[in-house]
């Protein structure tokens, strides 16, 4: 948990935000737009930047320990202090999307500096930095042993660009493609022996779109070429091979979730993925809105199953918009989400057996008197319980009903690019006093 040690005046204007972070790559550029489209005052520090790009400062080859052994990578070095006396501008924070740049100063930043780490290959953190936003839970536990000198760690999984405009469930007639994958199997030493297995397992599926890059030679500078299908695809193209499958499939390394956990679902496929500690956090669950499998060959079993257009839908809901999921003692329930009925009420759905309905039904009468609830009412023929509620402050009654029924609450918001702007913008508020411009909050697809 982050400590609220600092004191700092909110500033008169929108926050004047340090971006250091890649223009043109994902999640760099996904973060500059965002930000930019909040309603933030941005300078740009990275590559494709117009305000200062570093792409003239050369990199490094640079090995790194991994979980798995050593990896050879390609670092940036620099100075922040003569980065920050060369901008000459006064800001209210720094924000650093992980983009292969290692500032070389030894104490830390006279700015407060979030650093978002989502490499688990590098995770070594400069001095400068005060705050670690940890992309998985891998990460953040490697971060919080190796940097305790933070001021605080934070747990801040992927996401995914969505527009905020209205958001509809995509078509799903058109798509050929049974399964499709695209990336990485053989870079960063052992971390990807398990991807490499299940790729190799389930390419020869009928109509399945597999792309990756042949293994890399001895110059690391050196062109690789494709493997199988197109090799490296630039983001149109995974976009468009996403929109055209039916099931993507996602094969995690040891840092727990990545992109494609996120990608899969927000373009209406059907997630296939390795269960994580990080997949249980973000509310995916098997069966529900995603299939998790343990090895090969049960990856290609459920492929050669096919697409199951609930579980998609329900993934793509949990992306987009977010879903509350509860447990109870009683594993009899379910909560399955909200909707607003014809007088624009709110209604919570359960799901239970017939026979609990009547030892509900006291607490059910409570919480009418109380004015919690407007009513109450008990589907016979989908066996499914229905909670009008009578307040727009509908987040806080729907956690008192559950808290009433014995319900232990696990909410978990969308995952999308601008929930997790949000997330930011609050962070920053809270330990900074930074004001929140009012499009983080219009910018979250309703």
């Amino acid at each position: 948990m982050v400590k609220q040690i600092l004191t700092i005046k909110v500033p008169p204007r929108p926050a004047r935000i340090l971006y250091i972070g890649s223009g043109t790559t994902t999640p760099g550029i996904t973060y500059l737009h965002a930000l930019q489209d909040a309603g933030f005052n941005i300078y740009h520090v990275g590559e494709g930047s117009r305000q200062f790009d570093i792409t003239h400062i050369p990199k490094k080859p640079f090995i790194v320990r991994t979980p798995t052994g050593n990896a050879h990578v390609m670092i940036r070095n620099l100075p922040l202090k003569a980065l920050l006396d060369m901008i000459g501008y006064e800001f209210d924070l720094i924000f650093h999307v992980q983009d292969w740049t290692y500032f070389t100063d030894m104490e830390r930043s006279p700015i407060p500096y979030f650093f978002y780490c989502t490499e688990i290959a590098y995770t070594f953190i400069h001095k400068s930095v005060w705050v670690v936003l940890a992309a998985t839970e891998a990460i953040k536990q490697i971060v919080m042993q190796e940097a305790p000198q933070l001021q605080g760690f934070v747990y801040h999984p992927h996401s995914v660009l969505m527009g905020h405009e209205e958001v509809k469930f995509p078509d799903m007639k058109t798509r050929t493609n049974s399964v499709f994958f695209a990336g990485e199997v053989y870079r960063l030493g052992e971390l990807y022996e398990e991807r490499r297995k299940v790729i190799k397992f389930i390419e020869d599926v009928k109509d399945a779109s597999i792309h990756y890059l042949a293994p890399p030679g001895k110059n690391p500078q050196e062109m690789r070429k494709a493997e199988k299908g197109i090799g490296l695809l630039n983001s149109k193209q995974y976009t468009d091979f996403l929109l055209e499958s039916k099931i993507g499939i996602n094969i995690p390394t040891i840092g727990g979730a990545n992109f494609r956990d996120v990608e899969v679902p927000a373009t209406g496929a059907m997630l296939v993925t390795r269960r994580t500690p990080d997949m249980d956090m973000m509310g995916f669950e098997d069966y529900v809105n995603c299939r998790f499998y343990d090895t090969p060959d049960e990856a290609r079993e459920i492929i050669l199953n096919g697409y199951d257009p609930e579980i998609a839908k329900a993934g793509w809901e949990l992306v987009v918009r977010g879903r509350r999921w509860f447990k109870h003692q009683n594993p009899y329930f379910l909560y399955r989400g909200t909707k607003a009925n014809k007088d624009q009420t709110q209604e919570s759905i359960f799901e239970l057996p017939k026979e609990l309905f009547e030892s509900l039904k006291p607490v059910l009468e409570n919480l009418k008197n109380e004015k919690i609830i407007n009513d109450f009412r008990y589907l016979d023929s989908i066996t499914k319980l229905c909670l009008d509620f009578n307040s727009i402050d509908f987040d806080t009654n729907l956690q008192k009903v559950f808290q009433t029924l014995g319900f232990t609450e696990w909410a978990q918001a969308g995952h999308t690019i601008y929930h997790r702007i949000k997330e930011l913008a609050t962070l920053w508020n809270n330990m900074l006093g930074i004001n929140i411009p009012k499009k983080v909050f219009e910018n979250i697809p309703k």
